[in-house]
């Protein structure tokens, strides 16, 4: 999980200089509009990754062709050894939504969230409002504002990943694929 949401920060980096450089550059080309290339060139990866997951994924460990066999058996051990160890919690939603450090969880999520929203949506019209009109200056000073909360903000310089290595080392929690 931490990994996925640090991996947002880099993407904005890279995908908003590419965004500019395509609105810019693709516009009529083959008949299609800047933005429509703007949809198939960043929308065809993430499709591509979509298909690898769904065929190349497995639902058990000991299915998957792609761990050497040790792998496979230490990741199954693992597992059954989080299920016992869990087999006497309640495990509902309401059980978890009792939960304080749900609720903890559900806020700084949405905090972060909001965040990266209310930068994708409304930065580009005020980076426009301060006069850079030129697309791919657009995407670059975006691509910046990005960086730039980094020392402010631990969700966009790899606070998470570091917040998981703290409480992996102090013996925290360890949730492995018991609610996948």
């Amino acid at each position: 999980m931490a990994v996925c949401m640090s991996a947002s920060p880099p993407a904005m980096l890279v995908g908003s200089p590419l965004a500019g450089f395509l609105t810019k550059h693709t516009d009529g080309l083959l008949g299609l509009a800047d933005w429509q290339w703007l949809f198939i060139i960043e929308g065809i990866p993430p499709v591509v990754l979509g298909l690898l997951a769904f065929f190349l994924l497995t639902d058990r460990p000991r299915d998957a062709t792609w761990l050497i066999a040790e792998e496979r058996v230490h990741v199954d051990a693992e597992l059954s050894r989080g299920t016992a160890r869990l087999s006497g919690r309640e495990d509902s939603l309401w059980a978890i939504l009792r939960l304080r450090t749900t609720w903890v969880l559900i806020l700084s999520l949405f905090c972060i969230f909001t965040g990266n929203a209310t930068l994708s949506f409304y930065g580009p019209g005020l980076v426009t409002d301060e006069g850079f009109t030129d697309l791919a200056d657009l995407g670059w000073v975006m691509s910046a504002s990005s960086r730039s909360a980094g020392p402010a903000c631990p969700s966009t310089a790899g606070g998470p990943i570091a917040g998981a290595k703290h409480v992996g080392a102090r013996g925290g929690p360890r949730w492995s694929g018991h609610w996948a």
